[in-house]
This record gives C-alpha cells, structure tokens and sequence, in this order.
C-alpha cells in the first residue's frame, strides 16, 4: 500500500539567496517504513512551512528504507496523525 506524505524541504532562491521552508508530496511503500517519531528538536526551529505558521508539533519525521540503506524525511502531520494513518502496518518502531 502506498502512503502520501507531505514532506517539508528548504528551497533557496534569489539574489541575494534566501531559504525558505517548502513542502513537496511523496508516495512511499508502507512496506518500506521503517520508523516513525516526532520531529527532532532542530525542527522546532521553523516558524512557517509554505507561508503559513507551523507548530513544532505538527512535524514527523519517517525513517523508510530504499534498497539497502535508509532515507529520512520530516514530513507535516503530527506523530499521532501519521502514526494512526500507518495503523495497520506491523513492524513499524514508533519513537
């Protein structure tokens, strides 16, 4: 089963060049997850995603694995939102 996440990345553009936080859609194999927890500290540092306030809070981030190494994204949605949304998987590590 595929999972839509809403994954927040930094775009900088301009000159002089400035970074702003953006959020891009990426559908990963629920079968690839291989860990969920909220958003690290250094997140919490991020005031607005895409021109609007954010919440520390409403950050996540998804440990999946791609062929034999792992990639991690922070995506929007807090731990208990995307946590229920991959409610029926087994052997995800939560935390």
């Amino acid at each position: 089963m595929l999972v839509k996440f809403e994954y927040v990345f930094v775009r900088v553009s301009g000159s002089p060049p400035t970074s702003r936080h953006c959020t891009n859609f990426i559908s990963i194999n629920s079968d690839s997850i291989v860990s969920v927890k909220p958003a690290s500290l250094e997140w919490s540092l991020i005031k607005e995603v895409n021109g609007s306030p954010v919440d520390p809070g409403s950050l996540t981030e998804v440990v999946y694995s791609v062929g034999n190494k792992t990639a991690k994204l922070t995506v929007l949605g807090n731990y208990s939102e995307v946590s229920k949304r991959l409610s029926t998987q087994g052997d995800i590590l939560h935390g």
